[in-house]
Parts: C-alpha cells; sequence; structure tokens
C-alpha cells in the first residue's frame, strides 16, 4: 500500500480520530483543509490548507470539490499513482484490513444508494469516499458544471460519461463489525448499510452493489 495517497478532506475537528485510526499509514495521509485551522496539527502532518470558494454550492459541494482536488493534486506531484479519498469524519476501525478490500484495477466506491432524491431518480454512487487511479480520480473531481443540486448525482454522472466502461469494485459486503468506517458526525457504521434498515416513509433509502444504472442514460429522469 506504498504508493496509495489516503487524501482527508474538509474541516479539522476530527484530527485527532483520522491519525488513530490512520496509525502506521500517516506517512500516505494528506489532510487537505482550510486556512484557518492549522492549530490542529503538527509540523509532521502533510496539510493542504486551502481557501474556501467564496460560492459553497449546493451542499457545500464546491468545498468538497476544492479540498479534494487540492489532495489529488498533491498526491500526483508526490508521485501517488493511487489515491484514497475520504471524509474527515468518516475513519476506518481496522485501517490495515480496509485497505486490502481496495481493488487497484478498478475504480472503488462504497455501493450504490437507491435514494429518489428526484421523482424517478434511481439513485446515485456515496461520494463518502473513493479510490483509483491518481489521474482518474482528478479527472472524476473536475466537474465541468453543477447542474443540479445534489452533488452525489453530478458526481456520478461525470463518472458515466468518463468511465461508464471502467468497472466499479464496490465494497460494503466485505465490511463488518470487525472492519467497518464510523460516521462520526452521525454516529453510525457503515456495515449497517447492509441492512437496508434506515427508515423511509417512501421506502426509497436502501443500499446495494447494483450497477445497472451506470449508463448514459442515467439522466432521464431530470427531463
Amino acid at each position: 500500500m506504498n504508493n496509495i495517497a489516503i487524501i482527508i478532506q474538509g474541516s479539522s475537528t476530527n484530527v485527532t480520530d483520522q491519525k488513530k485510526a490512520w496509525e502506521g499509514y500517516l506517512g500516505n495521509c494528506i489532510f487537505s483543509t482550510w486556512v484557518g485551522e492549522e492549530y490542529y496539527y503538527e509540523e509532521v502532518d502533510t496539510v493542504l490548507f486551502n481557501e474556501k470558494p467564496q460560492d459553497p454550492g449546493p451542499m457545500n459541494f464546491n468545498y468538497q470539490m476544492e479540498s479534494t482536488l487540492a489532495g489529488l493534486r498533491y498526491a500526483q506531484e508526490k508521485g501517488y499513482g493511487r489515491a484514497l479519498k475520504i471524509r474527515s469524519d468518516l475513519v476506518p476501525t481496522n485501517a490495515e484490513v480496509f485497505l486490502k478490500l481496495i481493488d487497484n484495477s478498478h475504480f472503488n466506491f462504497l455501493c450504490w444508494h437507491h435514494h429518489r432524491v428526484y421523482p424517478n431518480c434511481p439513485g446515485y454512487l456515496i461520494d463518502y469516499l473513493m479510490s483509483g487511479n491518481t489521474q482518474a480520480m482528478i479527472d472524476l473531481w473536475t466537474i465541468d458544471s453543477v447542474f443540479c443540486t445534489v452533488p452525489e448525482v453530478i458526481l456520478t454522472w461525470n463518472y458515466i460519461t468518463k468511465y461508464s466502461d471502467t468497472e466499479v469494485n464496490y465494497f460494503l459486503e466485505e465490511l463488518d463489525t470487525t472492519n467497518t468506517l464510523h460516521w462520526i458526525k452521525r454516529d453510525i457504521s457503515l456495515h449497517s448499510y447492509k441492512k437496508n434498515d434506515v427508515y423511509d416513509k417512501y421506502d426509497k433509502y436502501s443500499f446495494s452493489q447494483d450497477h445497472s444504472n451506470l449508463h448514459t442514460n442515467y439522466l432521464q429522469f431530470l427531463k
């Protein structure tokens, strides 16, 4: 795993938890955060302090793009051929085992989220974390048009238009109580998504390893 950059993107609030979770891999970690949060870090840390865009975008998507792309470009400059992007409030409970789930020949996503954020929307790829070839990840996060209010839909469409011929590896089914990802903000562990027991009165909120919607007809629901 020496040639994978671990890009921890977003606020620095949980940096202590991240350092503990990635102990043993801190040499691979690139924190991509914001100007004004310097006091969270030590000299030995690799940190990018980015200026926040004036326009946060829908659901702070411009913030996400800024810090993600900064981390990916830095990783490429340092010679990393592979990159894992993870939000800063999401931590692995067993980093060594988790990294073994990543398929280096594919894009890696947690799963497909069946969530009808628009009428007839089939869902989207989850953007909490993902990994792939560093240049491909840069291309994925280079967004030409923020054409709707749901960042995951925009990112899924960018994947489809650029990489629909590249197979996605989902790793949700490989997570369990001994190897999961804890979402600090919501105090949930992502292996629980396998149960599909998130309450939703419309029954439109479930998770799977579905590949069937990764095609160029994906955005028909917006027409």
